[in-house]
């Protein structure tokens, strides 16, 4: 027998099912369950290639804090683009300087 749970609000329902049914139902219920983890992974990944970046997220991208950002913005390291109060950066131009800051690896991937 199989306890099937349909809703945690509802009652529990007995039903009869061989071990191969039982096998195959959680097999189902499993590659939905991973397509779901798929499209958000597509998700994720597709918001993390933007080409216009905020703030928070260069920050997180180069593993520094918003007050190096902010330092780094002013001493021209980097170039901050203003639309109304809000500051993004182009992500283009912060893989270059990254780049330019470490020319071994510029090199290598040529």
């Amino acid at each position: 027998m199989f306890w099937g749970k349909f809703n945690p609000m509802q009652q529990s329902i007995i039903f009869q099912t061989s071990p191969d049914e039982l096998v195959e139902a959680i097999k189902q219920v499993v590659q939905v369950e991973i397509a779901k983890i798929g499209d958000q992974k597509t998700k994720a990944t597709n918001h993390n290639h933007r080409e216009v970046l905020t703030r928070k997220e260069t920050a997180e991208l180069l593993g520094v804090s918003l007050v190096t950002i902010h330092d780094w913005s002013r001493s021209g390291i980097i170039h901050p683009y203003k639309l109304g109060n809000r500051t993004y950066f182009k992500r283009s131009e912060i893989m270059e300087v990254l780049n330019q800051s470490n020319p071994k690896n510029h090199d290598r991937a040529k």
